[in-house]
């Protein structure tokens, strides 16, 4: 079974993106002192995941599926923002940047990409005493809804999901206000206990009838037409699909590095 879960601790009516001292707390993680540290995974998406889980970074990831090339990478008394610029500088057409307390990892092609469904902008995203996992999936449903071709008769098919609930998921209720679906994934990442998302794309982009770009499963070459989004715990590797118990996490300085 394929599960993915989000615990959101917020219950007020309607709710700022960002509590105010998040994003200053991620940028003093990432200006800590790191001594030594190697990296050695067999894939880009592998070791940019070890690392949020490492240094416990909150993460979005959007990812152009493929292989790629195994990454070893040796550090001596550096910082996790130099780990970070390190590991992106040697993954040509890949960037990052911070916003709304979480650490992006984006493709340069697709980040402003108007057809990239991530950025399609929603008045309002509303949970009304929901399961978040539920309403993780319900998101999905609703974009698919505005990005669905009106001359098709039924929501075309996508990849298969799980709406079971799991330990420590809970009912919530918040709104949010003039978002993005990249800003509500963020949302629900900083407020769970599963601090990574991810959503794939193939390495062709794939227009659908509407023009947005498809999304694909992480595991496979399978183009869905719904969008798809995935959001799991530190120490999950996405693509041997289990947890890692060699992704501990790191004690870091409380030195900075500038």
């Amino acid at each position: 079974m394929r599960y993915f879960a989000v615990f959101v601790l917020i219950l007020s009516a309607s709710i700022p993106l960002l509590p105010a001292e998040q994003e200053p707390a991620l940028e003093a993680k990432l200006d800590a002192a790191v001594g030594e540290y190697t990296l050695v995974e067999d894939s880009f998406l592998q070791a940019v995941v070890r690392v949020a889980a490492e240094f416990e970074i909150p993460m979005g990831i959007e990812w152009i599926r493929d292989s790629g090339e195994k990454v070893e990478l040796e550090f001596h008394s550096t910082s996790v923002r130099r780990v970070v610029e390190s590991l992106l500088r040697n993954q040509p057409g890949y960037e990052w940047d911070v916003r709304n307390g979480v650490l992006h990892v984006f493709p340069r092609s697709l980040r402003e990409n108007q057809r990239n469904v991530l950025n399609l902008r929603l008045e309002e995203y509303e949970v009304k005493e929901d399961y978040v996992q539920f309403a993780a999936r319900r998101l999905q449903i609703r974009v698919q809804q505005i990005i669905h071709d009106p001359q098709e008769e039924k929501l075309p098919g996508g990849i298969g999901y799980s709406w079971a609930t799991g330990l420590g998921d809970r009912r919530v209720s918040f709104t949010l206000n003039d978002v993005t679906v990249r800003d509500i994934l963020d949302k629900l990442c900083l407020a769970a206990d599963f601090k990574v998302w991810m959503a794939a794309f193939p390495m062709t982009p794939e227009p659908s009838a509407t023009g947005y770009i498809r999304s694909v499963s992480p595991w496979s070459d399978q183009i869905s037409e719904e969008p798809v989004w995935f959001l799991f715990r530190w120490g999950w590797d996405p693509v041997l699909r289990k947890p890692r118990p060699d992704w501990q996490k790191r004690e870091i300085s409380q030195t900075t590095v500038k």
